[in-house]
C-alpha cells in the first residue's frame, strides 16, 4: 500500500471521528440571569447533531474506502466532494452560532451567548477531512508489467488474407 494513500485515508477517517466527538461538545452556552445552558449538537430537537454525524459516519467509510483502492478513483471524487459539503457544514454551524444579530437580540434582552469548544473541534475535524480528501488524488498508479504493452519480436505477423 502506498503511505500517501493510507494518509489520505486516515485523515478522512480520523476527520470523521474528531467532527462526531464535537456532536457530544459544548458548541454554545446560553446563560441569562442566574441560568446557564450548554447546548451541544443534540439539544432542543436540532437537526444539527443528526447532520454533522451523517457526514462524520460517510468520512470514516470514504477513509477506509481510500486506503483500500487505487488513487484517482471514484472514491477520491466522492470524498472530494462529501469533505467539501462537511467543510462548509461546519462554517455554517459556526456563523450560526456565532452570528452578531442573534447575540445582539440576546444582549438586549438580557442573554449572552458564547461560541463553545465543540465548534471549533468540528471545524478541526471537518477541515482535516477535507485535507485528506484532496491528498487521497495522490499518489502512485501502477505502471503495466514491462512487456505487457510492447510485442514480442518472435511473434510472426499475420497471415494475409484473400
Amino acid at each position: 500500500m502506498n503511505s500517501r494513500r493510507n494518509l489520505a485515508g486516515g485523515l478522512l477517517a480520523v476527520g470523521g471521528v474528531v467532527m462526531m466527538l464535537a456532536t457530544f461538545l459544548t458548541r454554545a452556552t446560553v446563560s441569562g440571569g442566574t441560568i446557564s445552558i450548554d447546548v451541544n449538537g443534540y439539544s432542543a430537537g436540532s437537526v444539527d447533531g443528526f447532520v454533522t454525524d451523517a457526514f462524520a459516519v460517510a468520512f470514516i467509510v470514504l477513509g477506509i474506502l481510500v486506503v483500500r483502492t487505487p488513487p484517482r478513483t471514484w472514491v477520491s471524487v466522492v470524498s472530494t466532494v462529501f469533505a467539501v459539503l462537511g467543510a462548509g457544514w461546519a462554517l455554517l454551524v459556526m456563523g450560526t452560532t456565532n452570528n452578531s444579530s442573534i447575540s445582539a437580540d440576546a444582549t438586549a434582552a438580557g442573554v449572552t451567548v458564547t461560541v463553545g469548544f465543540g465548534v471549533v473541534v468540528l471545524i478541526i475535524g471537518a477541515f482535516a477531512a477535507l485535507l485528506g480528501a484532496v491528498a487521497s488524488f495522490y499518489g502512485r498508479v501502477s505502471a503495466p508489467p514491462a512487456g505487457a504493452w510492447t510485442r514480442s519480436a518472435s511473434a510472426s505477423p499475420p497471415p494475409p488474407s484473400a
